[in-house]
């Protein structure tokens, strides 16, 4: 009988487990995914975004946002 409580015990813990991970994905965001919909809600925002990363002086960086902005606007021109 102790054998099956240990088991039981085990599976309640698994299951609170992936119960509590499941409930911290519903609630979080990626960061990609925040910032698409704060770039695609204000133009103003995305040129200015394109303009500190302008300022970084490091290419790769101006390079990753300016593929951010032009993948909204690809798919807002496709109408998505």
């Amino acid at each position: 009988m102790q054998a099956n409580s240990g088991k039981i015990v085990a599976m309640a813990r698994a299951r609170k487990a992936k119960s509590a991970l499941r409930a911290r994905d519903e609630l979080t965001v990626s960061h990609h995914e925040r910032l698409v919909e704060e770039l695609r809600a204000d133009p103003k925002l995305a040129a200015a975004y394109l303009n500190v990363a302008a300022k970084d002086g490091d290419a790769r960086v101006y390079l990753a946002a300016l593929r951010a902005v032009a993948r909204i606007s690809s798919r807002l021109a496709e109408g998505e």
